[in-house]
This record gives C-alpha cells, structure tokens and sequence, in this order.
C-alpha cells in the first residue's frame, strides 16, 4: 500500500487538500472500529456493505468522471467525515470496507478517478496500519491462535501479502497513469462488484449449490 501511494505521488496523482487530517481520521476510525468488532456481528453489515458496493458501481457507471481538479469539493467536514465513517468501516469488516471511498470521491467530491485513486491509496496507508495494529493489541492474549500470529495478524499471511502486494501495486500504480479513464473505471466496476458480492456471500452460496 506504500509502495502504490508513494508511485501515485510520484504520478502527481495524489491531491494534498485535507489529505493529513483525512489520514489521521482514517487511523482511529480503523482502530474504532477494530474495537467495535469484538463485541458485535458483523455479518449483517457485510451484506449491507456489499449492497452498497454494488449500488456504488452503478453511480460509477452512470456518472461521468471529472477530467480535471477545477471544480472539486471543498468543504473540510464532507471530507472529514468520508474518511473516518469508511476507516471505520474498515476496520469493523476488512479493507474491503474503504471501496466505497472512490465512488464517493468520484461522484460527490468531483475528483477525476485517476486522483481518486491515487489519493484514496495514500488514506489507505494509515486505515490499514490502524487496523492492523488494533488487531495485533486485541488479540495478543489469545492462546487459540495458529502458529506465526502476532495477535489477530497471521505474520506468515502478512508476508506474503506484503509481498505481492508490492508488486502488483507498484506495477498497478503504473498502469493507472498510462491507461485511459474510460478503461480504468471498467476495472474499477469489476473489483469493487467482485468486493461487494463476496462481501455478501454469494459466492459461497453459488459453491454450496454446486
């Protein structure tokens, strides 16, 4: 995640505007809702969230994409309040929970969706730092935990995702500036449908009937 924030940067893709105080919202509301997960279940909100998803590609599919950062919102509290209630729901159902971000950026904020993602990778450095970090703590005491784990994080899972994440986000970042808005919004459509029908199970329920 680094690694694509810091190509992103490089692309002049990252816009600065409320961008600290959004990053440091995104932590605690990542740690929040790390907190908040102990003690509620979760899986209905991934059906609603997966719902949202879905209803979230078609704004994407309707809504035409700024081309430029002249007419973008402004107002501190819209953003504010974007990248705390996203973190937190990030850290109460995994990092698919801030897929909503570039919908919200795209449609209502007035970014163009290659600012959009380049920014919304930058707020996903500190989300997830604060979700992982939270889980380290939380479940530190917990002797039901497979071997490897550093709390609730399994180091050997973390890894290799840390891994593959670097490449495919390195190579991914790169893409992001070459291709043009028009294919890059497919994708865009394409991942976050696959999050939000995961998200609600209906992949499991598709291998249960098969």
């Amino acid at each position: 995640m680094i690694n694509s924030s810091r190509k992103h940067y490089e692309n002049n893709l990252v816009v600065q505007q409320h961008l600290k105080a959004m990053m440091i919202l995104g932590f605690i509301g990542a740690v929040i809702g790390a907190v908040i997960a102990q003690f509620i279940e979760v899986n209905i909100l991934k059906v609603i969230f997966g719902l949202i998803c879905i209803l979230s590609t078609l704004v994407l599919v309707i809504i035409k994409s700024p081309s430029t950062l002249d007419n973008i919102r402004t107002e501190k509290y819209l953003f504010y309040s974007a990248s705390f209630l996203t973190a937190l729901l990030n850290g109460l159902i995994g990092p698919a929970g801030a897929a909503i971000l570039i919908p919200i950026f795209v449609a209502y904020f007035k970014y163009p969706l290659k600012n959009t993602l380049g920014t919304t990778s930058a707020l996903a450095v500190t989300t997830s730092l604060g979700g992982v970090l939270c889980y380290i703590i939380l479940g530190w005491n917990n002797p039901n935990l497979p071997a490897f784990s550093l709390g609730y994080v399994n180091l050997l899972q973390f890894v290799f995702l840390t891994i593959t994440s670097i490449i495919v986000s390195t190579y991914a970042a790169s893409l992001a500036k070459k291709i043009s808005v028009k294919k890059l919004k497919i994708l865009q459509v394409i991942v976050i449908s696959y999050i939000g029908i995961q998200m609600m199970g209906l992949f499991d329920l598709i291998l249960s009937i098969v």
